[in-house]
């Protein structure tokens, strides 16, 4: 089961970005729906809800009769179905440019996906070492909203992941920085995005968060 299926081949076929094929578009439901037969998972918002999910998902397939070219077509499904997600309701799931990182292009039997993939255990140093404080505007969610606030940051990629060519191995410390929602929004206001320095420059009203 496809959660929004419509809706996703409408979003195929009219977003300004894709604007697949009706052809295409269908193939990217049939991956999904080849995820659903191999798994038993339903490709809902509440399973697709980030990259990390892909990634496992991706994983359980390698463990089934799935051939590795359906595979990747079926990641780059899910990909697209979380970016589709990221638009009907971006609040919920807080896609930033540089969490996705695989393109599709021409016909359904061409596809190229980046081999890159975001490791939780980065995100995890990261926050260790400048601690779930915001680098832009100094925000702490837990002083401001309490126990529901604790441990609640974004991590940027310094370089976004989309620009990298080759695997590789991400430095937790020089190659992410922990940001809230909103400065992350503002660092991707252009393309390559603002640097943390340069858009603490811009920032107008005092810090509230010190």
């Amino acid at each position: 089961m496809i959660e929004k299926e419509d809706d996703f081949r409408h979003f195929l076929v009219n977003d300004k970005p894709r604007k697949l094929t009706e052809g295409t578009a269908n193939s990217y439901i049939d991956y999904l729906n080849n995820v659903t037969n191999h798994l038993g998972l339903d490709i809902t918002s509440k399973t697709i809800a980030s990259e990390s999910d892909v990634t496992d998902i991706d994983r359980q397939l390698l463990d089934t009769d799935m051939p590795d070219g359906s595979r990747r077509n079926c990641k780059s499904a899910l990909r697209a179905y979380l970016q589709f997600l990221a638009c009907f309701n971006p609040l919920e799931l807080q896609i930033y440019p540089d969490d996705i990182a695989s393109y599709i292009e021409g016909a359904s039997t061409q596809v190229t996906v980046n081999k890159y993939e975001r490791d939780p255990k980065a995100r995890k140093a990261c926050i260790k070492h400048y601690q779930a404080v915001c680098q832009v505007c100094n925000i702490n969610f837990s002083e401001v909203y309490g126990e529901i606030g604790f441990d609640f940051i974004h991590v940027h990629h310094i370089v976004p992941i989309s620009k990298v060519n080759n695997e590789y191995e991400v430095d937790p410390i020089n190659d992410l920085i922990p940001v809230c929602p909103n400065c992350h929004a503002m660092l991707h206001r252009k393309s390559p995005p603002y640097a943390v320095n340069e858009l603490k420059k811009l920032i107008k009203s005092p810090l509230p968060y010190k």
